[in-house]
């Protein structure tokens, strides 16, 4: 590990090296972990580039099990997810990403503190990211509580242990996993996935051995102890998210066949094919005009709705409408900012910037582009502030 971190001196250097030997093994995996900088999240300066602390060790040393995990965890859309341990706000935004608007993402962890910082970096992510731009993001639930205090209902369709678990708690970590479900934890030296075929049977796999320091030990509860942990209901999306989901979703469809440009860059090769993706601007360009019919039902719903109160999930702003009496309106947002138009997300043509993603929403061009194409619809501009999820530029 040591002369893997003193060969890449930055994050998507790293990336690359991972993808040429083959551990990193998706475009959607690579999609997401370029997305989300996992060095924003151990407070380290995100333009030092010399690797020559140990908290850098620590963050390639994250990485390298985080890629190792999301392979063997296989998230996609809609699964019900379960992280447990102090990086719980790094690996369940990246699951966020990956599992989508329908899945279910839950985090536990012992220590308040990191639960503080985990909905700390979720808030700024919200706020800030242009990877909700460019996908359905399930966002997380975090809970202060001891994970051996959770209920055994075999609910997760994907569980992932950041602690080291000790033998007597290994059945307990089983049972939280459904049929057909996959948990990926630190046992006994190694990592392990661990898929289950019915209710008493597992496939085992070990996945490689462990670093003496990457995990910290699984906190056990007293054996006294009566008390149980349990998670908030999931509700179901209300009728204003969905709507804002599926119109948010298919602009940022038309806008990626009008301009392949604006799709994340990718150095994955495709797995249906032998060749690799090439750039976007080596991609037959499609004409297509921007068409907003196929909206107009759900905007029509939007209308409607202008008697509810709603509230953004993406911040602390809310909007309340004519029917309370306290509508503000706003500025028109166009999103066109002379400075964000200085930068692009291509990025010089060689390969450290190549694949770099433009993180911040305000520079990133789908996120310019996509509130542009919100702010042109005719509605009322409380609703396209929603739509926008109330970003304040």
């Amino acid at each position: 590990m040591d002369e893997l971190a003193s060969s890449y001196h930055n994050y998507d250097e790293l990336l690359n090296y991972l993808i040429d030997t083959k551990m990193i093994k998706t475009i959607n995996e690579e999609k997401v972990l370029r997305s989300v900088d996992c060095r924003y999240y151990f407070n380290i300066e995100r333009n030092q580039n010399q690797l020559e602390s140990t908290g850098w060790l620590k963050i390639w040393e994250n990485v390298f099990f985080t890629v190792k995990s999301l392979n063997n965890l296989q998230l996609s859309s809609g699964h019900k997810f379960l992280n447990i341990g102090s990086g719980i706000g790094y690996f369940s935004t990246l699951a966020g990403l990956l599992i989508g608007k329908n899945g279910v993402n839950h985090g536990i962890e012992v220590n308040e503190r990191f639960i503080d910082l985990a909905r700390e970096k979720l808030a700024e992510f919200n706020l800030n990211s242009a990877a909700i731009d460019h996908y359905d993001f399930c966002e997380p639930i975090f809970i202060h509580g001891n994970a051996c205090e959770l209920l055994s209902a075999g609910y997760y369709d994907r569980v992932y242990c950041e602690a080291l678990v000790p033998h007597d708690k290994l059945e307990f970590m089983k049972s939280l996993i459904k049929i057909n479900g996959i948990l990926v934890m630190p046992f006994d030296g190694f990592l392990w996935k661990l898929i289950r075929q019915n209710e008493y049977q597992y496939n085992v796999e070990r996945i490689n051995d462990l670093f003496t320091d990457a995990f910290s030990d699984l906190i056990v509860r007293e054996p006294c102890c009566l008390t149980t942990v349990t998670f908030p209901p999931v509700k179901p999306l209300t009728l204003q998210e969905l709507c804002r989901n599926t119109i948010r979703s298919s602009i940022r469809q038309n806008l990626q066949k009008e301009r392949p440009e604006l799709e994340i860059r990718t150095k994955c090769i495709n797995l249906n094919s032998e060749q690799q993706l090439v750039c976007e601007e080596d991609k037959a360009k499609i004409k297509s005009a921007f068409d907003v019919n196929f909206i107009v039902d759900y905007i029509s719903l939007l209308r409607i709705m202008q008697g509810i109160n709603i509230h953004s999930t993406a911040g602390t702003s809310r909007i309340y409408t004519r029917a309370f009496g306290c509508l503000v309106e706003k500025n028109d947002k166009s999103g066109n900012d002379t400075e964000a138009k200085k930068e692009n997300d291509s990025g010089a043509p060689h390969d450290t910037t190549t694949y770099h993603f433009i993180k911040d929403y305000r520079v990133n061009k789908l996120s310019r582009c996509l509130k542009e194409k919100i702010y042109s619809l005719s509605l009322p501009t409380q609703l396209k502030d929603f739509l926008n999820y109330n970003r304040i530029d």
